[in-house]
């Protein structure tokens, strides 16, 4: 008995099923690399430091944690640490407890403010 002809391998299909299963898999993934990867930590910084780039007028917004922290964001990134690489965000210690010279200061030159507790541990 005859065995039947092999049909011919249908490639279109082949490739659209192996393009579906690629999108299926790399979507979630940008997804995650995106938004996990889209936030840097933030460096600490001197307390010097930090008053040098707000007198620039280089800090857009703070977060001021408790009356000993503030964690910002510059408006043009700065080379921070040893690896002068450049930070968009930064952790800075108050150098007294206390926040409200330092709060009017930040109003002086414009920056959006928000406050939050203290955190227990960094």
């Amino acid at each position: 008995m005859p065995t039947p002809p092999k049909k011919p391998a249908n490639w279109g299909r082949v490739s659209k099923t192996l393009a579906f299963w690629v999108i299926v898999i790399l979507i979630p993934v940008a997804f995650l690399q995106f938004t996990s990867g889209s936030r840097e930590p933030a460096p600490d910084i001197s307390y010097s430091r930090y008053s040098q780039e707000l007198e620039r007028n280089n800090i857009k917004r703070v977060v001021v944690q408790g009356e000993e922290v503030i964690v910002g964001e510059f408006n043009a990134p700065v080379a921070v640490g040893s690896g002068a690489r450049p930070a968009s965000r930064f952790t800075v210690q108050l150098p007294v407890s206390g926040s409200e010279d330092e709060v009017k200061r930040l109003r002086e030159r414009n920056v959006d403010i928000k406050a939050e507790k203290a955190r227990a541990s960094r």
